[in-house]
């Protein structure tokens, strides 16, 4: 918030005789005579003089004169100056004495406590109400994936996505269903997982039913069949759908490829369906994305992460592979 103080230049006309040699003019050091001014302790020969030694707006650039403000240590000869130097608040566009900053954006209190976006996260005037009550600003809104058939596509799109990061794609392509946030925090909870209302958007479930034939008491044959379901939140932009999909999927490739090993722990699993998914933003350059996941509090997805990635650094499957493998 800028600090502004108000001053005024007060100039006094002073009018007697001195001599030459008792005071000179402050600027051009000529001898006062007559009538002259003075201002701040300091004497002057003309309004010209004074004038010079004036600040320089740091708006306009013209000499303060009469009353100016000073602000953030610069000096501006009124208030429309020192407006128009102000940041501006990024949907009104006023100017902020008080600033927010989100997301690297500036905003004025009154937007900064209103409507956020459940997607983007950021403030917004425009935008709409969904059925399971999220806000949605008008921007993600337009690119939102609510539709099964885009969102197939992008979850084959994930896919190969994810073979790009791990070199491995998993045998079958699990079913997609798209929720709003009740279903998907439902699901999560049937099974055993305790959701964060405000960040989840995705789920892997994988149900597995094993049927036996027997003959007089003797296994003639087992047949397993499995069941494998991602749930991904509705209205997510495409960026957000592919980095929710590639962790969803990293559960998949996991149950797949790596059977032979004991149930990982939920901190290392989930850690590593984060670490597939950083490292396709940072591939992306969407490095926002990146910090998120690198940053975030929860101990079993973030701590899961960076337990991951400071053991294995920047895109090495390879070696998570071989110690998959071997674990």
């Amino acid at each position: 918030m800028p600090n502004s103080r108000y001053f005024s230049v007060i100039l006094l006309l002073v009018s007697f005789a001195i001599s030459a040699e008792a005071a000179r003019c402050s600027v051009c050091k000529n001898a006062l005579s007559g009538s002259y001014l003075t201002a701040e302790g300091k004497s002057f020969c003309s309004k010209l003089c004074h004038r010079r030694t004036l600040p320089t707006c740091a708006s306009c650039k013209e000499h303060v004169s009469g009353s100016f403000v000073i602000s953030e240590g610069k000096s501006y000869c009124g208030k429309k100056c020192l407006n128009i130097s102000l940041p501006k608040c990024t949907l009104c566009a006023q100017p902020l004495r008080q600033m927010f900053t989100i997301n690297g954006k500036k905003y004025c209190k009154a937007h900064a406590d209103g409507h956020r976006c459940f997607g983007c996260g950021l403030p917004f005037d425009a935008g709409k109400l969904l059925k399971d009550g999220r806000k949605q600003c008008a921007t993600c809104a337009k690119s939102a994936i609510f539709d099964p058939a885009n969102g197939l596509a992008r979850l084959r799109q994930a896919r190969a996505q994810l073979k790009a990061v791990t070199g491995i794609v998993s045998a079958s392509l699990p079913k997609l269903k798209l929720v709003d946030r009740p279903s998907l925090l439902r699901v999560m909870g049937e099974q055993g997982h305790m959701p964060d209302q405000m960040t989840a958007r995705g789920f892997y479930r994988r149900n597995e039913r094993t049927e036996t034939r027997s003959f007089a008491g003797r296994v003639v044959s087992a047949d397993t069949e499995v069941s494998e379901t991602i749930f991904i939140l509705s209205g997510l932009t495409p960026d957000q759908f592919l980095i929710t999909a590639i962790h969803e999927l990293t559960h998949d490739l996991i149950s797949e490829t790596y059977r032979p090993i004991a149930d990982l722990p939920r901190d290392l699993e989930e850690g590593l369906c984060q670490y597939t998914a950083a490292m396709y933003c940072r591939k992306q350059g969407w490095m926002q994305d990146y910090i998120t996941i690198d940053k975030s509090p929860d101990p079993i997805y973030g701590g899961g992460f960076r337990k991951v990635h400071k053991r294995f650094g920047n895109h090495n499957w390879k070696a998570i592979d071989r110690w998959l493998r071997t674990r």
